[in-house]
């Protein structure tokens, strides 16, 4: 089963207001998040400021070429696959 469908947008028209969204990656899974234009995380990006951020703050995501979610949606439209 494909995560990634048509109802999904490249990442990089993401809103980035810390509005919570779907973001996902086929290798990965799809999660709940905001962007946090603040947060860091050294032990997985060193240097970096400003990641996706889970909405119960539990994880982070970097947006590291290749390494971040490649696609995102809107959070109403249907939840996680």
């Amino acid at each position: 089963m494909r995560i990634i469908d048509d109802t999904f947008a490249p990442i990089d028209t993401a809103p980035r207001t810390g509005t919570p969204i779907i973001v996902a990656h086929e290798d990965v899974g799809a999660f709940a998040m905001r962007w946090n234009q603040a947060a860091t995380n050294e032990m997985f990006a060193p240097g970096a400021i400003g990641m996706w951020e889970a909405t119960d703050c539990s994880m982070t995501w970097a947006e590291a070429p290749g390494l971040g979610p490649s696609h995102w949606k809107p959070l109403g439209d249907g939840g996680l696959n």
